[in-house]
């Protein structure tokens, strides 16, 4: 665990059912020293009464157990604003003075974007000599980072960063991806490392949210086979784009801008009828998730083989200047504090 006190210290501390770390606890974590990406936004006070700097800082390359000191190491410090960001995110602040004297600016806004990533050890930045009455968030952070590209490993079926297997894409903080199984069933979500994917995965890649996904299926209630073209509605949720009959099943699937599909009918009395080829996008507009369909064929199908789909310029994605996301916090329920300073982790 990783663990921020008030003081502006730090600790690297092994996961026990009851361990002392200190008093005021301001933020407790999982520790992965392989983390690169997680920055940390700070702002402290110089000891009882000097200035507040502000600094933002990587943790890696600790000891376990040994308390660092994150401040100028004055007695008397403490963390008056501080933020960790998966990502990198660096938010807009407000600081606000106390009136003291004869200072004018008793306001003005800071964007932690302009300051530098260094060491833990780092002294900061002088952001006012004048005592802080307090500090608000103007705008949510935005990732300060470049994108992570993200591989597919099919042998464990799981997400690496490590260049394993198929690159999937990079991957900005709000980017997801589309799953989609042989059961007619898709979900879209974020891209978790942890996360392991079924053996009937038939579509795993980055989600462009404006393009269409094209299914064919059998409808096990009518009988007959129908194509359909769909965006994705809900994110973060499995549904089925096939119906529910216990005889439907998902013929096949394509997410290209243009996919083209061939019917191989039957045999009927000895005559065999010509292969159909069909554009698929012309043959059906984009409809609701949970559209039917337009039937394919009444012919008896032997088999529907997805073909190459037909050429597509793609539009060029356009990267947003701010992306918005939420700062992960520890919930109440995650710590719990005795009175003198023991942590008891869940």
């Amino acid at each position: 665990m990783i663990v921020f006190l008030r003081d502006g210290s730090m600790m690297i501390c092994k996961v026990d059912d009851k361990k002392f770390v200190g008093k005021d606890i301001i933020h407790v974590a999982v520790f992965d020293k392989s983390d690169k990406r997680t920055i940390y936004n700070m702002i402290y006070r110089d000891g009882k009464s000097g200035p507040a700097y502000i600094k933002r800082f990587n943790v890696s390359g600790v000891t376990r157990d040994k308390l660092y000191d994150l401040t100028n190491e004055n007695k008397g410090s403490q963390v008056l604003y501080f933020t960790h960001n998966p990502n990198g995110e660096a938010e807009v602040i407000t600081i606000l003075l106390r009136q003291i004297g004869s200072i004018k600016k008793l306001k003005w806004d800071v964007d932690f974007a302009s300051i530098a990533i260094k060491g833990r050890a780092s002294k900061g930045n002088i952001v006012s000599k004048y005592p802080i009455k307090k500090i608000e968030i103007k705008e949510k952070g935005i990732s300060t980072l470049l994108p992570r590209k993200v591989w597919f490993d099919d042998t464990v079926q799981r997400l690496n960063v490590d260049a394993r297997g198929e690159l999937l894409g990079e991957f900005r903080p709000t980017d997801k991806i589309l799953v989609i199984s042989q059961t007619g069933k898709l979900k879209v979500n974020i891209p978790e490392l942890s996360t392991h994917f079924d053996e009937d995965m038939v579509v795993l890649e980055k989600w462009i949210p404006n393009k269409p996904i094209s299914a064919i299926y059998y409808d096990g209630e009518k009988e007959r086979y129908y194509v359909k073209r769909f965006l994705v509605e809900t994110e973060g949720k499995e549904e089925s784009f096939i119906t529910d009959h216990p005889n439907s099943q998902l013929e096949i699937v394509a997410t290209d801008y243009r996919p083209v599909a061939e019917l191989v009918f039957n045999k009927i009395k000895g005559v065999q009828k010509e292969n159909l080829t069909v554009d698929i996008e012309s043959f059906i507009a984009v409809k609701g998730f949970k559209a039917l369909g337009n039937q394919l064929t009444t012919d008896k199908v032997k088999q529907i083989n997805l073909l190459e789909p037909l050429p597509y310029e793609a539009p060029e994605e356009i990267v947003p200047e701010k992306i918005e996301i939420e700062n992960q916090v520890i919930d109440d329920g995650d710590i719990q504090l005795d009175d003198d300073g023991q942590i008891t982790l869940f």
